[in-house]
């Protein structure tokens, strides 16, 4: 991101509490504060994770997140209509956090936490292919898990993949 020192300085910096979306946060207060931003589509970094770095766990990136969107709700003011997007995209991201516990839970054969989590995700992410995945976990979680390790091994074998996608043990 390029940005001006004092729409920076303006919007309060890093908030150092956060070891994870800190820079989420402070896009969120300098667009509070009328800061202009643009998104650029092209490719300007690479970013490569690595098994141990902050980004390495995207349930934890997700539950930062929502740390930020409470952190939002709390502390500006916000109109209804925001507060209510605000709610919506919490519970969105609630239910992709639902999603990677379920995949978690699936790969190490913990059956009955994936089913808790599918039926969380299904109820937080509504569409029909959650609704599918969470009755095929009710019923044979033990397929959904084979088709979860096939997908992976066929993600981790696209050209360009390797050196950005997460290593999984099996």
């Amino acid at each position: 991101m390029v940005a001006l020192r004092q729409a920076m300085m303006d919007s309060g910096l890093f908030d150092e509490r956060y070891r994870r979306c800190e820079d989420f946060d402070l896009w969120v207060h300098m667009s509070f504060r009328g800061a202009k931003m643009d998104v650029l589509r092209q490719v300007g970094i690479e970013h490569r994770l690595l098994p141990d770095g902050l980004a390495s766990d995207s349930y934890l990136l997700k539950q930062a997140q929502i740390e930020v969107y409470r952190k939002v709700l709390a502390t500006l003011p916000i109109s209804a209509a925001q507060k209510t997007m605000i709610q919506e995209m919490m519970a969105r991201t609630e239910g992709l956090c639902q999603i990677d516990l379920l995949k978690r839970y699936l790969r190490e054969k913990r059956y009955a936490e994936a089913r808790v989590a599918a039926d969380k995700a299904a109820a937080l992410l509504p569409g029909r292919k959650n609704q599918r995945v969470a009755l095929a976990v009710q019923i044979v979680p033990w397929a959904v898990r084979r088709f979860l390790r096939m997908q992976e091994a066929w993600l981790a074998r696209r050209p360009g993949r390797e050196r950005f996608c997460r290593k999984r043990a099996t």
